[in-house]
């Protein structure tokens, strides 16, 4: 019996909060609605201590034809959805509250601004559908679906992004002109690698998203889609596949880097016997990559591919082998080097003095009989 009545204590109490609660909410709404500017300022100011039941209430200022209620609404909707985010649930119950408020609110964009940093999967599948539904709000939608992909990303939330994934790629099926690059900015953003064979199908189909997508796959950085860029770059002469390509390189462990770099190197330079110093091929592309070996490899192998572009005739393309290997790490390397000194050309022998000088050497040193590792 006490036990019962215990349990029914209790339940009216909620009732009663629950009532405390929506009074609280009217409150909040009058004062935030009401002439005052004062009222106005101090009750959104106040708002944080009001939890996510009040937001549908507020949100629906926003449709106010008044300015200053509109602003206050706003404020007090940021400070509302940023209490919210200290706990999970409050979290969630936010974003279920804002997802819904957008969906009935003609003013929904400040609604997604804020859904872009409460939001969560949960709130996905109804801001893909005001994609379409409600065009006048597809940059704010969109700007909300990215910056959840975003999170889960930093987070390596995988099953957050790939719900993320699915709904950009739903509608990077029915999108063109300039919602379909967005889309597509929006797929390399997130990063999930489920988008990159349709990103590689939209580089190759040479549209005018082409560009977007090859930036996409930069970001996303799958070796799988190396291949496809730089085919873009040497037939089309894309500088964005370009830069994909070193983005890609830049974020691989050394020694897959070392691999990339004199991969770019050896498709550059021109093949049939032609001295490399001849035909230097695209300066922009040797620059990169021979710089990328000296911060990426670590053992005087690398010499090998690098000492012939000191013969280079461009300054720049010279530079960067010098740079590259003034910086190989190791005494191995400095002792390689002494020993490449001996029979060099006048010009090589200059460079190599120079590097050593700038290593810690002397080209004076009698040289071990070791030199460039096979």
């Amino acid at each position: 019996m006490r036990r019962t009545r215990y349990l029914v204590a209790i339940a009216v109490a909620a009732l009663c909060s629950a009532a405390v609660a929506r009074g609280d909410v009217a409150e909040l709404v009058s004062a935030l609605s009401g002439d005052s500017a004062e009222a106005r300022h101090h009750a959104f100011e106040h708002a944080d201590k009001y939890g996510p039941e009040a937001i549908i209430a507020v949100a629906a200022l926003l449709d106010s034809d008044r300015p200053g209620v509109v602003y206050a609404a706003r404020n007090a909707l940021e400070m509302i959805a940023g209490a919210a985010t200290a706990r999970e649930d409050t979290r969630k119950a936010a974003s279920n509250a804002l997802t819904v408020a957008a969906l009935a609110t003609k003013n929904r964009d400040p609604l997604l601004r804020l859904l872009a940093y409460v939001g969560d999967a949960e709130a996905i599948p109804a801001l893909a559908n005001l994609l379409v539904k409600a065009p006048e709000s597809f940059d704010a939608a969109l700007h909300a679906i990215e910056n959840i992909g975003v999170h889960a990303r930093r987070a390596n939330d995988t099953d957050t992004t790939g719900v993320v994934c699915e709904a950009l790629l739903t509608h990077l099926a029915r999108s063109e002109g300039r919602a379909r690059t967005a889309v597509i900015n929006a797929l390399g953003a997130v990063g999930h690698p489920r988008a990159v064979d349709s990103l590689i199908d939209e580089l190759r189909a040479r549209g005018p998203s082409a560009d977007a997508a090859a930036q996409a796959l930069g970001y996303i950085g799958d070796l799988k889609a190396w291949d496809p860029l730089w085919e873009a770059f040497e037939r089309h002469g894309s500088g964005v596949a370009l830069e994909a390509c070193l983005r890609i390189a830049e974020n691989q462990p050394d020694a897959r880097a070392v691999k990339l770099y004199t991969r770019m190197l050896d498709q550059s330079t021109p093949k049939a016997g032609a001295r490399r110093d001849a035909a230097p091929g695209d300066p922009r592309v040797l620059c990169a990559a021979l710089r990328g070996i000296g911060k990426t490899a670590t053992s005087n192998k690398a010499l090998k591919t690098l000492l012939p572009y000191l013969d280079a005739e461009r300054a720049d393309v010279y530079g960067a082998a010098f740079e590259a290997i003034a910086g190989l790490p190791g005494d191995n390397v400095t002792r390689a080097l002494l020993k490449e000194t001996r029979g060099a050309s006048p010009a090589r022998k200059a460079a190599l003095q120079e590097i050593l000088e700038i290593r810690g050497a002397s080209a004076s040193t009698t040289p071990p009989e070791t030199g460039i590792e096979e």
